[in-house]
């Protein structure tokens, strides 16, 4: 009985001992640090995954960033460009205003201070002035015979003489035209060019109500 209970009691220690060691096994150790292993792999490669999109996006906001730059670059040029025109255009002179009316007094009585032209020395002469705020060029005086008149009210003229012509007339020194209105229509013009390089043509007429002179526009 006692080598019975001896021998089962033997048993129980041999298989407490396998299971022991068992339990102790390598491989299962394996086993778990693989697994481990392996998850730590996958967060390294899902973090370098995640790198390389930030990377990317990175990239991207830099070209984002730099179209944007190149565009305001752009713009700032046009602006340069579109400020450089609109400075071209305020430095562009505008077309002079010629006047006429009758020479005063004052101003014949200085020789110096103006250009002359006699196109009539009778009883019936006036002299009328011609003056300008702005210089302009080519100033002629001439005669003129009428032809006719459009549906405008535009006279049409042939050019019969050139009676005087000046380089340049000047806002200093106006010019002086001796003349006479023997009639309603006009027999004295002048042409010049103006400072956009516009040739401009005009009679010279005197108003049948209250003598005012005028410049009318005509063809000739």
């Amino acid at each position: 009985m006692k080598k019975k209970i001896f021998s089962i009691l033997l048993c129980l220690i041999l298989l407490f001992t396998v299971t022991a060691c068992a339990s102790s096994n390598p491989e299962g150790s394996t086993d778990t640090v693989t697994n481990t292993t392996g998850t730590e792999s996958d967060s390294e490669i899902a973090n370098t995954d995640n790198s390389h999109e930030n990377i990317d996006s990175g990239d991207n906001q830099e070209s984002i960033v730099t179209e944007n730059i190149g565009e305001e670059n752009k713009t700032e040029d046009e602006k340069t460009t579109e400020g450089t025109s609109e400075g071209n255009g305020a430095d562009h002179m505008e077309p002079a205003v010629v006047s006429i009316h009758y020479a005063s007094e004052d101003l014949l009585a200085q020789p110096d201070a103006f250009y002359e032209i006699i196109t009539d020395d009778s009883d019936m002469q006036v002299k009328v002035t011609i003056s300008t705020n702005s210089s302009i060029q080519q100033l002629k005086v001439l005669s003129l015979d009428y032809e006719n008149a459009d549906d405008t009210g535009i006279m049409r003229f042939r050019i019969s003489e050139e009676l005087y012509s000046l380089d340049e007339l000047t806002s200093q020194k106006p010019l002086v035209i001796a003349m006479s209105f023997p009639g309603v229509i006009p027999n004295i013009g002048i042409s010049y060019t103006d400072t956009d390089g516009t040739e401009k043509k005009y009679a010279i007429s005197m108003s049948g109500e209250d003598d005012t002179l005028l410049l009318l526009e005509s063809v000739f």
